[in-house]
C-alpha cells in the first residue's frame, strides 16, 4: 500500500505534485503591460542521453533508473520554494533514499545546499542530517524542512498579506522611500528603477516585521525567492531579447502569493512525514571536517559535492546575500572547487579537499554503509577532469570501496568548458561507494 502522499508509478513510489493555485501565476493580466509569454519550462531537460554503467552489475538497473527523472517532483513538497544553483533533482534523491536506506535510518548530506535530500529523507521517515558552508543554504534548507503548526501557518499568511498590501499600496501611490542604503545602490542596476524601489520598500517591511524566528526567516526567504523573477537581466529576464514590463504592485502581490504557497507546501510535506520522524538536523560547517556529526552514525550518505571549476556559489548568490544582509565570508572561507583565477579549480587544493570530504563520509558512515555521490566532470587547472575515475582512485585510501557507477553525457552552456573538454564528453555520474567493514 503506497505511503500517504505517494502514488504508485512504474518506478516505484512517487510524490503527488503540489497543485499550485492558478491564481499564483507570475503573469497577471491586470498588472503586466504587454508582458511576453513565459517560456515553457522543461525541468531537467538536459538529463537525456545514453547511460553507461560499471562495477556491480546488480546495481546497473537501479542506477539507470535514477537518471529517469520525474519533473513533477520538482514541484512537490517544498522543492519549488526557492531557486538554488545546481540542486540535486528531487526524484533522484527520492529514489536513492528508497533504494539504499530504510525508515528510521539516518541519511546525511554533507553538501546539502537548499535541502533537497533532507526534504526527501524527512518525507520518507528517515533521520535527516545536513551540512553546508553557506549561510544562505542554511536558511533555505531550514525553511523548507521546518513544519508549521496551524496557528503558525495562519500567522505567516496574515503577516505576508499585510506586508504585501501595504507595499503594493505604496508602490501604486508612488510613495517616496527613505534614503537608499549603500549596499542597495549596488543592486539598483539589476532591476528596472520602479521595480527596484518597490522591492526595496517591500524588503523594509519584511525586515521590520517582528515575530518568531522561524516565521521571520520564512518571510525573508519568501522575499529572497522572488528576486530573480523581477531582475532586468539574469534568471528572471526573457531569453528572447524582449523587454519585461512589470506593473507597479506586481512584486508585492507576488510576494504575498509566495507566502501562501510556502504554507501550502509545508502542509503537503507535513502530511507525508510519518508520525514520530524527528525534524532534520542542520549544521553550518566545512564538509572536510563535519565536526558536528558523530562517527559511525549514518546509514546512507547521499550528496552532490561541488563540481571542479564550474560554480562559485558566492558569486551566483551574491545578490541574495546582499538583499538578505548575509555575510558571505563564511562561505568563501570554506567552499571547495570554485574557479581559481578564471580557470578551473586549483589542482592541489582541490585534490586535498576531495580526499578530506571523502574521508569524512567514511568516518560518519556505519560499517558497510553506503555513499551515493552525484557529481559531474569539471575543470582542474586548465584541464578536464573525469571525476568518476578521480574519486575511484582515492576512495580506497580513506576506507571506501568503489561499488558501481552510472554516467550520462551533459551538454555545457559554457564555451570555456566546451573548449576545454573538446571531443571528450563531459558527464554526470552517480557513484556508489561502501564503507569498509
Amino acid at each position: 500500500m503506497p505511503r500517504r502522499g505517494f502514488v504508485d508509478g512504474p518506478r516505484g513510489p512517487r510524490h503527488r505534485s503540489f497543485d499550485s493555485n492558478p491564481d499564483l501565476a507570475l503573469q497577471d493580466e491586470d498588472s503586466y503591460d504587454d508582458a511576453p509569454a513565459a517560456p515553457e519550462r522543461r525541468a531537467f531537460s538536459t538529463w537525456e542521453g545514453p547511460v553507461t554503467t560499471g562495477g556491480d552489475r546488480a546495481l546497473a538497473a537501479p542506477l539507470r533508473s535514477l537518471f529517469d527523472l520525474d519533473p513533477e517532483q520538482s514541484r512537490s513538497l517544498t522543492h519549488g520554494f526557492h531557486p538554488y544553483a545546481a540542486r540535486m533533482p528531487p526524484s533522484l534523491a527520492n529514489q536513492a533514499i528508497a533504494l539504499w536506506s530504510k525508515p528510521g535510518e539516518t541519511v546525511v548530506d554533507p553538501f546539502m545546499g537548499s535541502g533537497t535530500v533532507l526534504v526527501e529523507a524527512f518525507a520518507q521517515g528517515r533521520k535527516a542530517v545536513g551540512n553546508d558552508a553557506s549561510p544562505l543554504a542554511m536558511m533555505i534548507a531550514a525553511t523548507r524542512t521546518t513544519l508549521l503548526s496551524r496557528e503558525e501557518g495562519a500567522g505567516l499568511i496574515a503577516a505576508g498579506q499585510q506586508i504585501a498590501l501595504e507595499s503594493e499600496d505604496r508602490a501604486r501611490r508612488r510613495q517616496k522611500l527613505p534614503s537608499i542604503a549603500p549596499w542597495a545602490r549596488l543592486q539598483h542596476a539589476n532591476f528596472h528603477p520602479h521595480v527596484f524601489l518597490e522591492l526595496y520598500g517591500l524588503r523594509g517591511l519584511v525586515f521590520d516585521w517582528k515575530g518568531p524566528e522561524n516565521l521571520t526567516r520564512a518571510l525573508r526567504l519568501c522575499f529572497s525567492s522572488i528576486l530573480g523573477k523581477f531582475m532586468a537581466q539574469g534568471e528572471g529576464a526573457p531569453r528572447d531579447g524582449q523587454v519585461k514590463r512589470i506593473g507597479r504592485g506586481v512584486p508585492s502581490n507576488f510576494f504575498g502569493r509566495r507566502v501562501n504557497e510556502l504554507v501550502s507546501q509545508l502542509e503537503s510535506l507535513g502530511a507525508d512525514v510519518p508520525p514520530g520522524t524527528p525534524a532534520p538536523r542542520l549544521h553550518q560547517g566545512d564538509a572536510r571536517e563535519l565536526k558536528q556529526i558523530k562517527a559511525g552514525t549514518a546509514n546512507l550518505v547521499l550528496t552532490s559535492p561541488p563540481y571542479a571549476g564550474v560554480y562559485d556559489y558566492g558569486a551566483i548568490h551574491a545578490s541574495r546575500f546582499a538583499w538578505l544582509g548575509i555575510d558571505p565570508r563564511p562561505l568563501y572561507a570554506k567552499q571547495v572547487g570554485a574557479r581559481a583565477r578564471g580557470l578551473g579549480a586549483e589542482p592541489g587544493a582541490w585534490e586535498q579537499a576531495r580526499k578530506a570530504w571523502l574521508s569524512q563520509i567514511a568516518r560518519v558512515l556505519v560499517p558497510e554503509g553506503q555513499a551515493i555521490v552525484v557529481v559531474g566532470d569539471g575543470v582542474v587547472g586548465e584541464d578536464a577532469e573525469n571525476v568518476q575515475s578521480a574519486i575511484w582512485a582515492v576512495a580506497p585510501s580513506v576506507g571506501l570501496t568503489p561499488v558501481a557507477f552510472a554516467s550520462q553525457p551533459r551538454p555545457s552552456h559554457d564555451k570555456r568548458i566546451r573548449d576545454i573538454f573538446g571531443d571528450v564528453p563531459r558527464r554526470e555520474h552517480v557513484l556508489v561507494l561502501r564503507k569498509d567493514a
